[in-house]
Parts: structure tokens; sequence; C-alpha cells
């Protein structure tokens, strides 16, 4: 019964909804009808019609009263008092359409970077990474060396890791690699991930086809197997089932697939491998042994127990690394693990500058709230006399407050609307200066989660922008607003307050964006005015990767490398040429542990300096100055004394008050040495330092071997030409091809583009922040410009006075300019004082720049008290025009 009765009002009330009309027609025939039934009772009384009917309704009280107490036991009133305030605000937006326009646009130009801003946190801080259990998924970095707690690690130590942990359901080691496929199709380079056994565990992967790896699989002098990722299955092999079996041949070796990953098996981020997306696995083949203990090439990634946390599992390891410490001084000392998880470890360089930017940006809507507000109150103050007209016919304070939020809950969907279509381009924009630094911004789009928050920042910020006029109701004077020819009676003491406090906000936030722009941006050019060591200029290089090389003796690459220098020594254009093993400022390392003739040091405390492979005319291509003694030369080969050249940081720091050439450096070398018989190389030159790790990254000790004495399977290739380098790519290319046919045609870089890749971090966060601040100063401006052109208007007849008077255009343009500047004064002395703790946020991505440089403050100071004057000097302007008698006539 009860369930009835409610469907039943429940049913009364859709009905009073969407059947407005019928309903109310309903209701007037019940109460006629009830209002003719008693007067039927007083007539069989013995009245008259007239006196029945009379004396009927004075019971029944009013027919009005009675149909809203009708309507409100229907409680639908205020969805249709919602209704009415949606349709009378939309009519009163589109009867002021410049308004709107100029409301709708400078709220769309805080809303649409927002919004784009927002779509890279959540695809980058906020969406769940394509891996199963991805929060219990953790890489493993090596600590001590010079990569701030990036290293890689070795095979053994990991191995050492995987049987004493209880925190781990399973670990492995990964590392990158490219391989040359032959034998299908034309010849291509294939990207593989070799790991070691448990890898697909900690993946937690089945394979679609075949089978994963298994203990033999690992083992030196097997059967070299693959497996292929299911993508790379599609695309190359058409999806063949019986694939299964079948050899490729990689780097001119045979190699047995026996398996296809499902889908399911996403390769890692490109950050964690440094190169795109795997196409196939193929085994780490390497022993567990003492002497591979120093052999840190690998980097390694396990799975977390369920239950177990990050720290508790980083607490489980520390204890044993500090007993493997103590086992291997030599190999383990001073070295360490860090755990972090993938989803941070590929945020690393991003996290803080995504989250500082959304508060940015957040800021420059507030400016844009503050602006749309003082045209609210402006727009308020001219609508007093049709305020007091619905104030006259009953409405009360509350629903005229609810009716102006109305209007700006949809003034700010209009400029959420365009707020989307500048987020569109945005996010491209954003997409194209991000993607260096972080390539998972290519998946950033306007997506349904970035919708709602669109929907949602609209709503917030019509109610704060809306709340301004709304909360300065206050009663009014019917009679001189109802008077006949009035104009408005202008702005009371309070909103004039209001609005300049709103100035005061926008100019306050604004200063603290424009600091902090400023600090990144003169951080970024102190950057690029760093000497990298090197002349990047006409200079190009490319990987070069033959695979007749791998495994091939030292005289054997050799000769390759000097036949293909020669071949493009030879080209006209080229100046000279050289091969290196990593190329400088490209975040590339290759580190050793040296150990110095006649000194006894534990092996934790020997020098670990960068080392490269290079050959005589590398140093010539880069220009990196020679110090002191000589450079490489073709006779510095296998038949004569080992040789080496060093930096001055390694010269100074190894060698201080002696002379390094001639001196003896024991270092890693190929061959059949152990770690006691290790050969001492000798130096012959000094040379300047380079940068290795950006232009941000200190000095490190270097080290130079000749691709002539030592191990040197691949190598990138760099040469100096007399014009644009990358002209000569097609060129360069042919030769490769020409010295061996199975090499690939790789890609090409300048080394002004590798230079530049190094602090392609600061420059998108310097660029981002410059906009927004730039931005948040036009919109402030705009505010100040609003304000004082307002007021210049509603003063017009005062300045007329004023001028009657006696007084000149610069007594008006003072008094204006005055008014306008005080405002912003006030704003300037607030945002100078947020500046204080808000660029401790931004200090970790400084570069030689104080958080509180007096320079960068000062030109800040400059720029926005020059807009501010520009934006007061044009209305001021116009009211030293002001003709007197006009003036005098215009109330």
């Amino acid at each position: 019964m009860r369930v009835t009765h409610w469907l039943s009002i429940l049913r009364l009330r859709i009905r009073s909804l969407f059947r407005r009309a019928s309903v109310e027609q309903e209701l007037h025939e019940e109460l006629q009808q009830h209002l003719e039934q008693k007067a039927q009772e007083y007539v069989a009384a013995g009245l008259t019609i007239e006196e029945a009917r009379r004396k009927a309704s004075r019971e029944f009280g009013g027919v009005e009263q009675s149909k809203e107490s009708c309507r409100d036991a229907r409680r639908v009133d205020w969805i249709q008092d919602f209704a009415q305030d949606l349709r009378y605000g939309a009519r009163s937006l589109r009867k002021s359409p410049g308004f709107t326009a100029v409301a709708a646009l400078t709220l769309a130009l805080g809303i649409g970077p927002c919004t784009s801003i927002f779509s890279a946190v959540n695809a980058v801080l906020l969406r769940q990474l394509p891996y199963k259990n991805a929060d219990r998924l953790v890489l493993l970095w090596g600590t001590g060396g010079h990569t701030v707690n990036r290293d890689q690690i070795s095979f053994t130590d990991l191995q050492d890791w995987r049987r004493g942990s209880q925190s781990f359901e399973e670990m492995a080691n990964f590392d990158s690699f490219v391989y040359t496929l032959t034998g299908h199709g034309e010849t291509q380079r294939v990207r593989a991930l070799q790991v070691s056994d448990g890898y697909f565990r900690v993946m937690q992967a089945a394979p679609q086809l075949g089978r994963f790896f298994v203990p033999h699989d690992f083992e030196p002098g097997g059967q070299p197997v693959a497996i292929l990722s299911n993508e790379f299955w599609q695309q190359k092999f058409g999806s063949d089932p019986s694939i299964v079996g079948t050899a490729i041949t990689l780097n001119l070796h045979p190699f047995v697939i026996i398996g296809v990953a499902r889908r399911e098996l996403p390769s890692l981020p490109d950050s964690v491998i440094f190169r795109p997306p795997s196409q196939i696995y193929t085994p780490v083949v390497e022993p567990y042994s003492a002497e591979n203990r120093t052999g840190r090439d690998l980097r390694g990634i396990g799975l977390l127990k369920a239950g177990v946390s990050l720290p508790q599992a980083q607490a489980e390891l520390n204890v044993l690394v500090a007993g493997m410490q103590k086992r291997f001084p030599n190999e383990d000392g001073g070295r360490g693990v860090r755990l972090v998880t993938v989803q941070d470890d590929l945020v690393r360089n991003v996290r803080w500058t995504l989250i500082i930017l959304q508060f940015a940006v957040l800021m420059v809507v507030l400016i844009a709230c503050a602006n749309v507000a003082n045209l609210l109150l402006a727009r308020s103050t001219a609508r007093q006399r049709e305020i007091a007209i619905r104030g006259a016919l009953g409405a009360s304070r509350a629903r005229l407050a609810r009716q102006v939020l109305t209007e700006s809950v949809l003034l700010a969907l209009a400029g959420g609307s365009l707020g989307v279509l500048l987020a569109q381009w945005s996010v491209g924009f954003l997409t194209r200066l991000g993607t260096e630094v972080l390539p998972e911004l290519r998946g950033v789009s306007i997506d349904v989660p970035t919708l709602l928050f669109v929907t949602l920042i609209s709503l917030l910020t019509g109610i704060v922008f809306g709340a301004a006029p709304a909360l300065h109701f206050s009663p009014i004077d019917l009679a001189g607003s109802l008077k006949s020819g009035t104009r408005s009676t202008g702005p009371s003491s309070s909103q004039l307050r209001t609005r300049s406090l709103l100035v005061a906000a926008e100019v306050g936030l604004s200063v603290v964006l424009l600091v902090s722009a400023g600090l990144l941006l003169k951080s970024f050019i102190f950057l690029q005015r760093v000497n990298p060591g090197f002349d990047p200029s006409h200079v190009a290089m490319t990987f070069v990767y033959p695979p007749r090389l791998q495994d091939a003796p030292i005289a054997q690459q050799q000769t390759f490398f000097r036949n293909l220098l020669a071949r493009i020594t030879g080209l006209h254009g080229i100046e000279s040429a050289g091969i290196v093993s990593s190329v400088p400022d490209s975040g590339d390392f290759d580190t050793i542990r040296i150990n110095i003739w006649g000194r006894s040091v534990p092996a934790s405390q020997r020098p670990m300096p960068d080392r490269y492979v290079v050959s005589p005319g590398y140093f010539a291509t880069l220009r990196i100055p020679l110090r002191e003694g000589r450079l490489f030369n073709d006779a510095d080969d296998l038949a004569h004394p080992r040789v080496i050249i060093v930096n001055e940081l390694l010269a100074a720091q190894v060698f201080p008050e002696q002379d390094p050439v001639g001196q003896k450096i024991q270092i890693p070398t190929p061959g059949d040495f152990t770690e006691g018989t290790q050969p001492y190389w000798t130096i012959v030159g000094v040379v300047g330092d380079v940068v290795q790790y950006g232009l941000a990254a200190h000095k490190t000790m270097q080290i130079y071997a000749p691709y002539t004495q030592y191990d040197c399977p691949t190598s990138n290739l760099l040469f100096r030409t007399n014009r644009d380098p990358l002209q000569f790519a097609s060129d360069v290319r042919a030769e490769l091809r020409r010295t061996d046919g199975t090499l690939i045609a790789p890609e090409f870089a300048s080394m002004d583009q590798v230079l530049a890749g190094s602090i392609v971090e600061q420059r998108f966060s310097a660029t981002l922040l410059t906009i927004f601040g730039m931005g948040g100063l036009l919109l402030a401006a705009m505010g100040i410009y609003g304000v004082i052109s307002y007021l210049v208007t509603q003063r017009t007849s005062e300045f007329g006075t004023r001028v009657a008077l006696g007084a000149t255009p610069i007594h008006i343009l003072a008094l204006v300019v005055k008014q306008g500047m005080r405002p912003v004064l006030l704003g300037a002395i607030v945002g100078i004082a947020a500046c204080f703790p808000a660029t401790r946020i931004i200090e970790h991505l400084l570069f030689k720049t104080s958080r509180l440089d007096p320079l960068t403050f000062v030109a800040v100071g400059v720029v926005l008290i020059g807009a501010a004057l520009l934006a007061c000097y044009m209305p001021a302007r116009r009211a030293t025009r002001v003709d007197p008698m006009v003036a005098l006539r215009y109330d």
C-alpha cells in the first residue's frame, strides 16, 4: 500500500514537471469543483447563489494560494524556477552579445590551457599503466655511479638479491638491444629486449603460441632462440600460426622462434628501455661468476609479493647489499640498489613539472574568473533598474542572486565549450613540445575524464565569478531607480572595493606567474650558454651497428672502421669524420673503475671515469681542444704500447701537481685478463672536458681509448661538413651500404639537436610557464582596463565639472591613473610577498639562478607596471577629452 502511494506521488511529480499546462488545468478544474460543491451546500441551506459563492470563497481561501500549496506539495517548483532562470539567463546573455563574447573568450583563455595540462596530467600521472598489478611492478636501479641513482646492475648481483629476498615473487634482468634481421624481405633493424630467467613471470605473461624461455635457453653455447611480440608477429609474419619452430636470421646467426607473446604483454616504457617498443625477446646469456659481478650492463625488474610495501622491500635489499659489500668489497664496495615503481620512474622528470604547470594554469583560470567577476559587477550596476523592477514585483534577494549565479554558470559553460576547442589545438602544441621529455605524451587526448574535468571546472568558475555580483545586492532605491529617464545610479562603495580587490588579486597572481616564468627563462638562457666542451655546429651523427663485427677480433673491427672512415672523409663537402662509443651530451654512459700505477687504493674508492672508444679523427671532428701531449694516430695499434687520453678534470683530480702525460692507468681491457692481470695504459694526452649527462649536469672524469686497441663492435659515426650536415645523410648512407651490405640505413641527427635534447625538460617547463605568465599578464591588463574604463564612464560629469572649474588634462590624467594604479601596487606587493614561498616549488628546476633573483623581480615589476600604466592610460586619456558642456548635461 505504501509503495503504491509513493509511486502515485512520483507519477504526479513527473507529470507536473513535463506536462505542466495539463496538470495546471486539472488543478484549476478540481479547485473550481470544490468551490461549486461548497456553494451548492449553502444554496441548499437557503442562501442565494451569489451569497453562497461569496461565503464558499471566504471559507475556502484564495484560489491562487491554494494552487501554490498544491504545487509545493508536488515539490517541483524549484525545478521549474531553475528552468525559468535558465531561459531568462540565456535570453539576457543573448541580448548582450558583446559582453557575452568577451566574457566567454576570457574564460576560454583560462579553461583551454587548464584542460590541455590536465589531459597531460591524466595521461601521465593518473592513468593506470597497461601491466598486470602495475603497482607491484618495481625497477631495481644501481646506485653509487654517475647517473643519479639510475645505474645499471650486474647479472650476478641480481641473482644474489633474487635468492636472498623474501619480498619479491620474482626478479629478472633485462637490456635493450638491436638486431639486424635478414632473409625475410628487406633487411631491417629489429628492436629487442634481452631478458633473464623469470622476466615473463615478473610480467605475469603467458604465450599465445609455443612457449617462453626455460633454464637451458640461457646456457652459453646452445641454440639461439627468440620470442616474437604479438604486434611484430602480426606485422612481419602475417599472424602465421606455424611460425613456432622456424628460424630467422639475426645478426647473421640463426635464431629459432620458440613462441609468440600475447597482446596483453606490452613493451616496457621507452624511458625504461631507452628505445622504442620491443619487437622480439632473446635470452640474456651470461654466467653467474665473481668476474661478472662488475659487468654492470643490465637493468633489473621485480614483482613485489602481495601486501609487501616498497619501503619494506627496500629495507630488505639494503640489508642484502650491506652483506655483499662486506663479502665483495672490490666489486660491490660503494654500490647499492634503489627500488622505484615503473610508474614513478616513468614520470620522474616531469611529475613536478606537470604539477607546477597545473597549479600555474589554475592561477590563470582564477585571473580569468576575477576578470569576468569585474565584468559582471559592472553589468549588475548597469542593470539596477531591471533589478529594482524585479524586486518591486516580489523577487527576493536570494532569488535575484540565484538568477545571477545561473547566468554565470551559463557563461562559464559557454567559456568551457570554447575552452575545449582551444584545448584541442593546445594539446597538439603540448604534444609536439613535450614528447621529447616524455614519449607517453603522444597518447594525450581530450577524453571522457578530461571532458568531465572541463565541466567541473566550468561549473566551479561560474560559481566563483558569479558570487561577487550575487553578494553585492543591497536594498535598492526603488523611487530613484524607477524614475523615468534616470540612468543607472553607479556602483556602491562596496562594489568599488570589491572590483579593486579583484584587480589586486589578478595582479598578485600574475606576479607569481611572471616571476616563476622569469626565473625558469633566465635559467634556460644560462643553460644554453654552457660550453659543452665541443663545437656541435655542422656536425651530424648516426649509430653504426655492423652485424659482421659481433664477436669479431679487434683487428677486423679496425679494418672495417678504417675503410668506412676513408669512404666518408672522401665525400665532397665532408671535412672530417670519427667514431665514438658514446656520443657526448647524449645521456648515454659507460663508466669504469681505474687503478693508478704505484698506488694502493681499495676498489670501492677508485675513480670511476666515463670511457670512450674513439678514432683519431674524433677530436678534430668535434673540435675538442688538446691541452697537453698528443692525440691518437694510426700507429696506435695492437703492435704498439697501449695508450689513452684523459680529460682535464681527471688530470687535475688524479694527478694534482703532477704531469699526467706518461702516467699509467689500469683499466678493464678486452681479452683473456683477470682482475689482477689487467694491463696498464699510458697517458699520451690531455683534452678539454666535455659534458656527457646534459648541460645542467656536473663535469665528469673521462678516458679515451683508441678503437685500434680496444673492442668496439658498434659505434657512433660523426662527421663535420661545410654546410648543413643532414644534407649529406643520403650520401653517407650509401657509403655505409657499400662498405657492408648488411648495414641498415640508419637515422641521422645533428649534434645541435643532440645538444638541444639534453635541455628539453627545461625548455618544456620554461616555455609553458612563460606562456601562462604572459597570458595572466594580458588578462590582468584587460581587467585593469575594464575597471578604469568603466569608472571613467561613471565619472564623466565629475570630470566635466573639474574641467569647467579649471582642471588641466594632466590633472585629470593623474587622477585617473592614480586611482587605477592603487590596486595594482597593492596586488604587486602581495604578489612579491607570495613569491618568497611559491618559488621554492621551482627551485630544483633552476640552473645557476637564485629563486630570489633580484634582476628577475625588477624585470617583472617593470613589465607589470608598464602594462598597468598602459591599461590605465587609454581610458584616462579619454577622460581628458571630456567636453564640459556635454558632461554637465550627462545626468
